[in-house]
């Protein structure tokens, strides 16, 4: 058995209709697995907080990156139907750098401190080869509203 399979953790879920999920560790992993811990932050309020970096995974792919150097707002889910509460999301309509693509779902949203503000639920920014037309941008679901 290696390490990282020795390694337990308990999970506390944080959000209805969400991925993500805050994870408390009863032991560090071993450092040969170099851990990345990030921080969070439950600001409600984002003036002043760009830019903004969301870092994922698509397909599994190589790790990407899109940044946004504007303020992002707070917009209610795309189907208002699905129970999920009125502006619960962070939007951002377009990034100056980069984008998402299908498959990026759950990948995380960092300000300009580093610190976890959300995490992607869906989108159109880049589609499912990364070349799509926006029409209603991402949407990040709010850690300040979990």
């Amino acid at each position: 058995m290696t390490d990282l399979e020795k390694t337990e953790a308990v999970s506390q879920q944080l959000l209805c209709h969400a991925l993500e999920q805050l994870l408390e560790l009863k032991e560090m992993p071993a450092a040969d697995y170099r851990p990345y811990f990030a921080g969070w932050s439950i600001n409600s309020d984002m003036q002043g907080q760009a830019p903004f970096t969301c870092i994922h995974h698509p397909y599994g792919e190589a790790k990407r990156y899109a940044i946004e150097r504007d303020s992002i707002d707070k917009k209610s889910w795309i189907n208002e139907t699905e129970g999920i509460l009125r502006n619960n999301h962070w939007h951002v309509s377009r990034w100056e750098e980069g984008h998402t693509w299908i498959g990026s779902s759950g990948s995380a949203l960092f300000n300009k401190d580093g610190l976890l503000v959300g995490s992607l639920t869906g989108g159109d920014s880049g589609g499912s080869n990364g070349c799509s037309n926006y029409s209603m941008g991402d949407y990040f679901s709010r850690l300040d509203r979990a």
